[in-house]
């Protein structure tokens, strides 16, 4: 189970737990990134690339509104489990609304 936190996100597997972090930057924009507000939150997880382990997606955006999609990038990540290695990792700008 994947679970967000104010830290980022803890994977927990049976009495396991795990603390998966991912940041955004220090400023956004021209605005300096309070502390509180850096840790990149769970998005989901899956096995994306088929090799039999979940793969975490993680994002970040600035400010209160997070997960509203604003003037600021958001930046994603894509991580192997729970190591450090990240399969990928990407900023977006603009999303298309249908």
């Amino acid at each position: 189970m994947l679970v967000a936190t104010y830290q980022g996100a803890t994977l927990i597997e049976g009495d396991r737990r795990t603390n998966v972090l991912r940041q955004g930057p220090a400023t956004a924009g021209s605005r300096h990134t309070p502390a509180k507000w850096l840790p990149g939150r769970p998005v989901g997880a899956g096995d994306f690339n088929g090799d039999g382990h979940d793969e975490l997606v993680l994002a970040w955006a600035p400010g209160l509104l997070f997960g509203l999609y604003g003037e600021h990038p958001d930046h994603w990540w894509i991580t192997d489990g729970t190591r450090r290695r990240d399969q990928t990792s990407f900023t977006t700008d603009h999303f298309a609304l249908r």
